[in-house]
């Protein structure tokens, strides 16, 4: 199926600057038009819940004083302060994300680097 629609020519899949055109006319069979022609919608994931949640002892792990220790990139007094505002009410989602970057960095210094 990738094949095929890889050799079709560009006016099938893009017609008069709307994109997807031939997949969308296609779903118009199965589908509501206002379902197919509904404006873009972005995805947000739930990396609040998954932080505060069953990733919380991985994150931990990942972020503790030892591991941070093998490149000394990061004050892991810091650190530890950042994960512990997760634990107050509200925790806030530029607290989650930068969490978030520096366990998915740690983890990839230690896969790559260390």
């Amino acid at each position: 199926v990738i094949e095929f629609v890889a050799s079709l020519p560009g006016g099938l899949k893009i017609c008069n600057g709307e994109t997807k055109h031939l997949l969308k006319r296609a779903a118009l069979r199965y589908f509501p038009e206002e379902m197919i022609r509904r404006p873009k919608e972005g995805f947000l994931m739930p990396i609040t819940a998954w932080i505060l949640g069953h990733l919380r002892p991985w994150v931990r792990e990942t972020l503790s004083p030892e591991r941070l220790r093998l490149h000394g990139l990061f004050d892991s007094a810091q650190v530890q302060r950042l994960l512990d505002r997760l634990s107050e009410p509200g925790a806030d989602y530029l607290a989650v994300n930068r969490v978030l970057v520096l366990a998915i960095f740690q983890e990839w210094y230690e896969l790559y680097l260390a």
